[in-house]
C-alpha cells in the first residue's frame, strides 16, 4: 500500500468524522426558511401544510376556520414565509359565530355579561316573587355540525304559592273562595258579631328563601273581651262612662281637685280584659310649710294684739317674748363689753398720774 493510500483514512479519521458530525447535527433551516407556523386558535392549516416542518422563503400557507368561527373577509386566510424566516401577522381572519337570540324571559330577565358569541354564557334571574323552573345558565356553542346553540333552553319563571290562609273560629277571611294564593296576594280577617279580633287583621303571602311561599303573620283570634269600669278613688272618668268596655276601646281620667295623678290618664281595654296600662292613682297634694306662712301668721297675732285693753298688753308681751330670745343675747354682749371698757379704764388711769406725779393715792382717787 503507497504511503498516500495509507494517509488517507488518517486524515479521514482526524479531520472527515467531526466535519461529519457538525452536518448531521446543523439541521437548522437555511437563512430565509420558516419552521412550521403556530397554532391558531381560531383556524387550522389546510392540505399539505398541516404536515409540513420547514417552509421555504415566500411560502404562502391557507387556513379555514375552526368550528364555531366564521371568515373574516376583511382579512385573506393566509400567512406568508418572510424572509428573515419569521411568518407574516396572523390577522383574525376567522370570528366567533353568534348564536340565536333567546327571546324574553316571562316575570324575569336574562342577564348578559358581554355578547352572545361561540362560548359566552348567559345567566336566568327571576322576579321577586317568582321561583326558576329549568337551569339558571345556558352556553353558546356547537350543537350540531358547524352550528352554535344555546346549551340549554329558556326557562320558566312560576310564581311562589303560599298553602291555603288558615281558618279561625267565631270569624272568616276574604280568600275563602280562591282555590290557590301566589306572592303578594292579600287576606283580611273580621270577626263574628260581639267577637273582637286580636292580632293582624291582614297577612299576605311571602317567602324567606325565595322558594317557598308562607305568610307574613299568623292568624288572629276572634274573642270576647270585656273591660270592667275602671275604679279611680279620689277621682273620675272624664270620657262617657259605661258599665263595660270591648277591646282597644279607651277612657281618660282625672283626678279631684287637690289630688296627684301617678300614672297615666288614658288606658285602654287589653285582649285579656285587663286595662293597659295599669289603672293609676290619686294621690293627695300635700304643701310643705313656708317661711312666707309663717311670717304671715305673726303679724296677724301682733294685728290682733294692738286692738286694745289687757289683750293688748298680754299680746304685746307675748310679741316681745317672741323675740325675746334674740334680744337677751343681744344685750347681754353689749353688757360684757361696757363692763370690759370700766376695768380698762380704772387700770390705766391711775397708771398713767403715777407716771406724770410719781405719786398715786388711791383714796383721792376713790
Amino acid at each position: 500500500m503507497s504511503p498516500a493510500a495509507q494517509r488517507t483514512p488518517l486524515a479521514l479519521g482526524l479531520f472527515g468524522l467531526p466535519s461529519l458530525l457538525l452536518l448531521l447535527l446543523d439541521l437548522t433551516p437555511a437563512r430565509g426558511d420558516c419552521n412550521a407556523p403556530e397554532r391558531l386558535h381560531f383556524a387550522v392549516l389546510t392540505g399539505d401544510s398541516a404536515a409540513q416542518q420547514s417552509f421555504p422563503e415566500g411560502s404562502e400557507v391557507k387556513y379555514t376556520c375552526r368550528p364555531g368561527y366564521q371568515r373574516n373577509f376583511k382579512f385573506p386566510p393566509t400567512r406568508t414565509c418572510l424572509p428573515d424566516g419569521t411568518w407574516s401577522k396572523a390577522n383574525e381572519f376567522c370570528q366567533k359565530k353568534q348564536c340565536p337570540n333567546l327571546g324574553e324571559l316571562t316575570n324575569g330577565h336574562i342577564k348578559i355579561e358581554n355578547d352572545i358569541l361561540f362560548g359566552s354564557t348567559v345567566s336566568f334571574i327571576c322576579d321577586e316573587g317568582y321561583v326558576l323552573i329549568g337551569e339558571s345558565q345556558s352556553r353558546c356553542e356547537i350543537v350540531e355540525g358547524n352550528k352554535v346553540g344555546w346549551s340549554e333552553r329558556l326557562p320558566v319563571c312560576e310564581a311562589i304559592r303560599c298553602d291555603l290562609p288558615p281558618v279561625i273560629d267565631n270569624g272568616q277571611h276574604t280568600g275563602i273562595n280562591q282555590d290557590f294564593f301566589t306572592y303578594g296576594s292579600v287576606v283580611r280577617y273580621r270577626c263574628d258579631a260581639t267577637y273582637s279580633l286580636i292580632g293582624n287583621e291582614v297577612i299576605h303571602c311571602t317567602t324567606e328563601n325565595m322558594k317557598d311561599g308562607i305568610w307574613s303573620d299568623p292568624p288572629p283570634e276572634c274573642k270576647v273581651v270585656r273591660c270592667e269600669t275602671p275604679l279611680l278613688p279620689n277621682g273620675y272618668i272624664q270620657s262617657l262612662r259605661r258599665s263595660s268596655y270591648t277591646y282597644k276601646e279607651t277612657v281618660i281620667l282625672e283626678c279631684n281637685p287637690g289630688f296627684n295623678m301617678i300614672g297615666k290618664e288614658m288606658i285602654s281595654c287589653g285582649a285579656n280584659n285587663t286595662w293597659i296600662p295599669d289603672i293609676p292613682q290619686c294621690i293627695k297634694d300635700v304643701k310643705p310649710t313656708t317661711v312666707g306662712a309663717t311670717t304671715s301668721t305673726t303679724t296677724t297675732t301682733s294685728s290682733s294684739s294692738s286692738t286694745g285693753g289687757s289683750s293688748s298688753s298680754t299680746g304685746g308681751s307675748s310679741s316681745s317674748t317672741g323675740g325675746s330670745s334674740s334680744s337677751t343675747s343681744g344685750s347681754s354682749s353689749f353688757a360684757n363689753k361696757k363692763e370690759n371698757q370700766l376695768i380698762t379704764v380704772f387700770l390705766v388711769i391711775p397708771l398713767v398720774i403715777f407716771t406724770q406725779t410719781g405719786s398715786f393715792s388711791f383714796r383721792n382717787w376713790l
